[in-house]
């Protein structure tokens, strides 16, 4: 894999885990505002931190799997936005799905930020280099 590409891939893998944080931050946004006390500083400020140890958790998380993903698609040069999607999801329920205690609450939020890290993974790293090709 050359220099440009290789610094491509991992771009697109950062800006998927920082997308997949970001939606979980919605979901829980969205929870907090419908919640009886309401939205307030010091749960935003908790949903800030939170967002941050979601990064870090996601990151670590899903490293392995999404580096095989990644291998495997350059290997057999697919470009479909479908797979890394559903790849996408599959990380999502593998990281969380195997380790939570409470696996039917929580699991969805994490597949369906699944689905957005692999459609931003997509977006930033496979159409991205197929933009470059061109030029």
């Amino acid at each position: 894999m050359r220099d440009q590409s290789l610094a491509l891939v991992l771009k697109g893998w950062l800006v998927s885990c920082l997308a997949a944080a970001a939606s979980l931050f919605v979901v829980g946004l969205a929870n907090q505002i419908y919640h009886p006390d309401g939205l307030t500083a010091a749960s935003l400020t908790a949903g800030f931190v939170l967002s941050l140890l979601h990064l870090a958790f996601i990151a670590l998380i899903s490293a392995i799997p999404a580096a095989l993903v990644i291998w495997i698609t350059e290997g057999l040069r697919i470009r479909f936005v479908g797979v890394f999607v559903m790849a996408g999801a599959a990380i999502g329920w593998l990281g969380q799905g195997l380790m939570t205690p409470w696996p039917d609450r929580i699991l969805w939020p994490f597949v369906c930020a699944g689905l957005i890290s692999g459609a931003t993974y997509w977006y930033v790293a496979v159409r991205g280099r197929a933009e470059t090709d061109v030029l």
